[in-house]
C-alpha cells in the first residue's frame, strides 16, 4: 500500500527525472524517478488541517516510482480509513498518501520537493469545501470534490 523502497535501476536513475523531497526535519528523504503525473491544489478541509494552510499543492505518481532514500523506519500512518497519510514520525510532515481505489497511485504533497518538478498546478479540487476567505481566480479547472478517475489515473 506504499512505496517499496527498493533500489532502482542504473538507467532507470540517469535517464528519467529525478526528483528529491525530505520531512521538515531531514530524517526522511525519498526520491521519485520520473515525473509527477498531475499537479493540483487541494481545498479539503484535511488537507488544510495537516498543513496550516488554506489549501496544498499536491503531485500524483506512480507508487513504482517513489522510493525512500533515508529514514523509512520513522514513518507512521495518521489517521485511519480509506485515505492514508503518511508521516515522518519526528515532525509529523506529511509526505505521502495513498487510497486503496487508486493502486499504485501516490499522492505526494509538492512542498516536501527539493528539486523543482517542472510542473505547475493544473486543477483544483475540493472547492466545495475550501475556506472562506479563499477566492480562486486563476482560470483552472475546479472540481467541487475529488478530481475525476481519469486525472488521478491517467487515462
Amino acid at each position: 500500500m506504499g512505496p517499496t523502497g527498493s533500489l532502482c535501476g542504473f538507467a532507470l536513475c540517469y535517464l528519467d527525472v529525478m526528483l528529491e523531497g525530505e520531512c521538515y526535519c531531514g530524517e526522511v528523504h525519498y526520491q521519485i524517478d520520473g515525473d509527477i503525473k498531475v499537479m493540483y491544489s487541494c481545498h479539503c478541509s484535511r488537507c488544510r488541517k495537516m498543513s496550516g494552510a488554506s489549501c496544498t499543492t499536491n503531485g500524483i505518481v506512480n507508487a513504482e516510482q517513489f522510493r525512500f532514500t533515508k529514514g523509512k523506519e520513522h514513518l507512521a500512518q495518521f489517521g485511519a480509513g480509506e485515505y492514508g497519510r503518511f508521516v515522518c514520525s519526528h515532525c509529523f510532515t506529511w509526505l505521502y498518501a495513498c487510497a486503496p481505489q487508486y493502486p499504485g497511485v501516490m499522492f505526494v504533497p509538492c512542498g516536501t520537493l527539493n528539486t523543482d518538478p517542472g510542473k505547475q498546478i493544473e486543477y483544483h479540487c475540493w472547492v466545495d469545501s475550501k475556506a472562506p476567505w479563499v477566492e480562486i481566480t486563476d482560470g483552472l479547472h475546479q472540481f467541487p470534490g475529488l478530481l475525476p478517475d481519469e486525472i488521478i489515473l491517467g487515462n
